[in-house]
């Protein structure tokens, strides 16, 4: 099993993804945009949310850690 960092890391690159296929291949509003002006403000978005999250778990110490885990 991936240590909980590496799990968060790959369900925020797999939703990532997800997002860009549907915002190119079915959104129509989204469909004319191209894949760097719709990835990049998403993209930006996603790794602040990571970068968040991996110091509110530092900041919560082993409490939240354990809180996970369970």
């Amino acid at each position: 099993m991936y240590p909980i960092y590496r799990r968060a890391a790959l369900h925020y690159v797999v939703s990532l993804q997800l997002i860009l296929l549907y915002g190119i291949q079915v959104c129509p509003f989204l469909e004319g945009l191209t894949l760097i002006q719709l990835g990049t403000p998403v993209l930006i978005i996603f790794v602040a949310m990571y970068g968040l999250r991996s110091r509110l778990l530092v900041r919560g110490g082993t409490t939240a850690m354990a809180f996970l885990l369970s």
